[in-house]
């Protein structure tokens, strides 16, 4: 017995140093990411196997009313509440969101929640591995004169625009182990002039420049049927359905449903981030476990990592390493039909920055994915 567990564990061991592909700043995106209408129904295919990897992620949201509702949302989605009976569906603590903070702050104007945005950013910059914020629908409404101006102005509509565009990439040029949400304005149902302006100018920007964006309003403009609704002047509103007051509003705080939609985008989005994509972490089916007893150590790491895994069948093996952003920064290695047995691989990560990172092992049958800490001591 004692000689066919040495022949069926057999050990081999892999030394990587002095990768030769270059090093992407972590927060580099190889892709937008934007979470809309369309990502609400992709919440039911994010892998169970990753949703603690999703858990881990450090999440600080600055927000007022309508991102009470979506705070909301995700709890529901935890399994935590009690009201609406939707929300007793889901195993407490399937979707665990409790790294995921949702801080109040007030209605201080379009450049007042900029600032706080950006304070607060810096106070808490050792904290959380993921930094967003939003607007409120007032701060898009046409009646007053900050940001669009009255009567709308271009001008006043530049001012605003760089204002938040020169802010988040200064922090982001600041902070760039850290990844940062931009988000669009909210709707109202009649639909305003400033908003659409305002949230074409943001759509736009993270498009060409790769950003993360939590697209609420488009969620919030496209019905039951995913049809897109526009007033006669061609602006964006806000489907009825989803909101918690009757119409014609003006506002629209989510109602159960609006906020549970908004959740569920929330998730894909935070999934998306710690690695997980259509074309990065779903591409293989799991028809069985094949990697068993898969982990990194030490972790935290500061320059050589052991990976160590049991394969129970023969399968080819690739190992790599991802941004949180769900960028591969690394290809380790491809090996080819290695037979079944454990394995270690040694992997020199040196010369990659500090931070939070998601390392891949993938076979024929199955993947697996386990965070990475990269940390000089």
């Amino acid at each position: 017995m004692k000689n066919l567990l040495l022949t069926l564990f057999s050990v081999i061991f892999i030394v990587f140093s002095g990768f030769s592909q270059e090093i992407v700043k972590k927060t580099s995106i190889a892709r937008p990411i934007i979470a809309g209408h369309l990502e609400v129904e992709k919440f039911d295919s994010i892998p169970d196997s990753l949703l603690p990897e999703i858990a881990a992620l450090k999440l600080m949201f600055r927000h007022a009313s309508v991102g009470t509702t979506i705070d909301n949302g995700l709890n529901c989605l935890q399994g935590t509440r009690s009201n609406p009976p939707v929300c007793k569906t889901f195993p407490p603590y399937k979707y665990d969101r409790r790294n995921w903070h949702f801080q109040l702050r007030g209605n201080s104007g379009w450049y007042g929640k900029i600032t706080d945005f950006m304070n607060e950013t810096r106070l808490q910059a050792d904290s959380y591995d993921i930094f967003g914020f939003k607007y409120c629908y007032l701060d898009g409404l046409d009646e007053l004169s900050i940001p669009c101006g009255k009567p709308f102005s271009d001008a006043e509509v530049s001012k605003a625009w760089s204002s938040l565009r020169d802010s988040m990439e200064s922090l982001e040029n600041q902070y760039p182990d850290q990844v940062f949400i931009w988000a669009t304005i909210p709707l109202t149902q009649p639909g305003q002039h400033c908003t659409d302006t305002l949230n074409k100018l943001i759509r736009a920007y993270v498009r060409e420049n790769h950003k993360v964006l939590f697209d609420i309003a488009d969620i919030q403009c496209h019905d039951s049927n995913h049809q897109k609704l526009l007033n006669a002047y061609g602006w964006e509103m806000a489907f009825a359905g989803w909101c918690g007051e009757k119409p014609p509003g003006p506002s629209c705080h989510p109602n159960w449903t609006g906020s549970v939609m908004l959740a569920k985008a929330f998730w894909w989005m935070m999934a998306t981030l710690s690695g997980w994509s259509d074309t990065v972490l779903q591409d293989i089916p799991i028809q069985h476990e094949n990697v068993t007893r898969f982990q990194i150590s030490p972790n935290p790491v500061s320059e050589n990592a052991q990976i160590q895994f049991i394969l129970l069948n023969t399968s080819d093996i690739s190992v790599s390493i991802y941004a949180v952003t769900g960028q591969m920064l690394k290809n380790v290695g491809m090996y080819r039909q290695l037979l079944l047995g454990q394995y270690l691989i040694k992997a020199d990560i040196s010369d990659l920055p500090d931070g939070i990172y998601m390392l891949k092992i993938k076979s024929n049958y199955s993947w697996k994915v386990e965070k990475l800490i990269k940390r000089h001591y």
